[in-house]
C-alpha cells in the first residue's frame, strides 16, 4: 500500500554522491507550485534551457514523457556569485527553490528553422538557495 502512495503522488526524493557532494533531490513530478531542491548545469546546448537532471544517473528527468528545463539565463545569473574562474570536468548546480512546472512549446533557439517542441519548464518563483561545484569525472 505505501508503495501505491509513493507512486500516485509521483513524489521523487533520492540521494546520490556527485563528486564527493551529496544531491539531495526533492521534486515533485506535478503542476502545482511546490518547494523544490533539483540538479542542473550550464552550457548544456540542443535544448530548450538548462536540464533538471536526475542525481542518481545525470541524465535529463522527465514528467509526462516530455524533458524538463530550466531557464538558462537564470541558473546562471544565479550560479554566477560561485562559479569558478575555469574548471575541468562537470559543473554541477543545486537549486532550492519554489517553482511550478510549466507545459510550453516552442522553437529550439539553438536550431535555425527545427519544428516545434514540447517540453516541461520548471519555473522559479524564489529562491532559498544555491549551491554550485565541479565534478571532476568526465
Amino acid at each position: 500500500m505505501r508503495a501505491l502512495v509513493a507512486l500516485v503522488a509521483l513524489a521523487v526524493t533520492c540521494g546520490s554522491q556527485s563528486g564527493g557532494r551529496a544531491v539531495k533531490e526533492k521534486l515533485e513530478l506535478t503542476t502545482k507550485p511546490q518547494e523544490a531542491v533539483f540538479l542542473t548545469t550550464l552550457g548544456w546546448t540542443g535544448g530548450m534551457g538548462m536540464p533538471v537532471l536526475d542525481p542518481a544517473s545525470e541524465t535529463i528527468r522527465f514528467f509526462k514523457n516530455l524533458p524538463i528545463f530550466v531557464d538558462g539565463a537564470r541558473v546562471e545569473e544565479l550560479a554566477r556569485p560561485q562559479l569558478p574562474e575555469s574548471w575541468s570536468g562537470r559543473l554541477r548546480i543545486e537549486i532550492a527553490a519554489n517553482i511550478r512546472l510549466v507545459r510550453k512549446t516552442r522553437r529550439n533557439p539553438s536550431v535555425p528553422g527545427f519544428h516545434l517542441q514540447t517540453f516541461w519548464e520548471a519555473e522559479i518563483k524564489k529562491v532559498h538557495g544555491v549551491r554550485v561545484w565541479v565534478d571532476p569525472r568526465d
